[in-house]
């Protein structure tokens, strides 16, 4: 996304959409991106790259279930 962090587009998607679950993912430890972008995005989850398809799996997983929980938080 050239131009725009993954954060200032969460901020703008859940501006129009605050219950959207979001996964971040990236190639940096999350204690390196964005500290608190996690406990700032209710309804969040982060997987290190490199992932496979399980990793992935179980974070939309996580996100549904906490959200069928009234949860929000993974």
């Amino acid at each position: 996304m050239p131009g725009m962090l993954g954060t200032e587009l969460v901020e703008q998607v859940k501006g129009l959409r605050p219950e959207l679950p979001v996964i971040f993912m990236s190639g940096y430890s999350h204690e390196v991106l964005a500290p608190g972008a996690l406990a700032e995005n209710g309804g969040s989850a982060f997987i290190e790259k490199p992932f496979g398809a399980g990793e992935l799996l179980r974070a939309v997983r996580g996100l549904l279930d906490a959200e069928g929980r009234g949860d929000r938080g993974v």
